[in-house]
């Protein structure tokens, strides 16, 4: 941990790229495969729903697991579930065709390695990078993800346009397959003694959450983040949730377009990450959360949704993505560099429980809006509702004073 880059970090960025690639590509296929099978926005939601549902319900069991159990084993195991998840979806396509019972019941299995990856992926970094490093480990690795996000969100548009999604099924699974090869070599062998906090005891579970919401709670600008979150990602997701149906219905166009549109959102992800790892500014990371976050991706929201055009859509794609890793980036280092180790577990996956449960409802508040204004004015009405919510939020004196460069804990 002496310097920035070595194999310990190496091996985990690469097995993050490749996750999340499969990852991304698996959200295009499988929403591209049910919209325009169905056609039904019910149906997509469905869907939607399941993945949020299951991470939801997964994220605090995981959390606690992550605090008690090797870290690098539930990483390991979680892209080898992800692998599963598709080798599935390929195998049930072949024998019964489309069902939709049977994508929803891999739809969850997909979530729950995602969630494991995801929770697990932000509570190991530190064990591999000493925390003077952790602002540009984390730019590098953000960035790194956003890059394979861009790449393999444009090419998932092609292979599904050029072969099919069964094509795109299999693809995803090997890159899980990889994922997880590369982290059973030589990311468990590497981190296999680092201690857990104590030993698994099912006893325990209920008072470790109480334990990690115990210390949220008491530290105001993380917990009123969380909060403000939850309500972002209500507005956020009832929009850019239903990207498949605007590229489909409002901009008339085909499946490459839509991996276009979420490759570009992802190269402004890995710029943003790249400036906020490299020019950090843990000391505003409050206002960096509310302004950029909240308020520029709701205005550019509504200008999608009153262009309704495709080049302008690219070119504000860019922008969220670009909001959303910079202002993603300062919060995930702030977080890591404040939470002891012995509750990062804990701490993200109640983190992840609250402010996704506004991702989990904002897939039926964006299937009613639809229903009821179409698909350009939800955009329009969910990008005001979030542009006004961070006007509030930046009120709220603990989230714009919020510092992420304190320790407010020592270990």
């Amino acid at each position: 941990m002496n310097k920035l880059i070595d194999n310990k970090f190496i091996a985990f960025i690469s097995q993050s790229g490749l996750e999340r690639s499969a990852r991304s590509i698996g959200f295009i296929a499988l929403t591209w495969f049910v919209f325009t099978f169905t056609r039904s926005v019910i149906d997509l939601a469905m869907v939607s729903m399941t993945i949020s549902v299951v991470s939801i319900i997964s994220m605090l069991p995981i959390g606690y697991f992550i605090d008690h159990i090797n870290r690098a084993m539930i990483l390991s195991f979680s892209t080898i579930t992800g692998a599963f998840a598709f080798l599935g979806l390929i195998i049930s396509t072949l024998l019964f065709g489309f069902n939709i019972y049977l994508i929803l019941i891999f739809s969850g299995i997909y979530a729950l390695g995602s969630e494991m990856n995801r929770s697990t992926g932000n509570s190991i970094l530190p064990d591999i990078k000493h925390k003077r490093f952790l602002p540009k480990a984390n730019a590098i690795n953000r960035s790194l993800i956003g890059g394979s996000r861009a790449i393999s969100s444009a090419l998932a548009g092609l292979i599904i346009i050029s072969f099919s999604v069964l094509v795109a099924f299999f693809f995803i699974f090997s890159l899980y397959l990889l994922a997880g090869i590369i982290s059973f070599i030589f990311i468990y062998p590497a981190l296999r003694y680092v201690k857990t906090e104590k030993p698994l005891n099912k006893k325990n579970f209920i008072k470790d959450i109480q334990e990690g919401y115990s210390w949220l709670k008491k530290n105001k600008g993380l917990w009123n983040m969380t909060i403000s979150a939850g309500i972002f990602n209500l507005f956020f997701g009832a929009f850019w949730g239903y990207m498949v149906v605007f590229t489909v219905n409002g901009l008339n166009s085909n499946s490459f377009i839509y991996g276009f549109i979420i490759a570009m959102f992802a190269t402004g992800y890995l710029s943003g990450s790249l400036v906020a790892g490299y020019h950090p500014e843990l000391k505003n990371a409050g206002k960096i959360w509310v302004i950029i976050y909240g308020l520029f991706m709701g205005l550019s929201a509504i200008i999608i949704g009153i262009a309704n055009n495709v080049i302008i859509t690219i070119i504000l794609s860019i922008i969220i993505g670009l909001c959303m890793g910079y202002a993603g980036n300062t919060w995930i280092t702030s977080a890591q560099n404040i939470v002891p180790s012995k509750i990062r577990g804990k701490y993200f996956s109640i983190d992840g429980f609250i402010s996704s449960t506004g991702g989990a409802l904002s897939i039926l508040l964006g299937a009613l809006f639809i229903i009821l204004f179409g698909i350009s004015r939800t955009f329009i009405i969910a990008g005001s509702l979030l542009a006004v919510s961070s006007i509030i939020y930046f009120s709220v004196k603990s989230i714009r004073n919020f510092d992420g460069s304190l320790l407010i804990e020592n270990e």
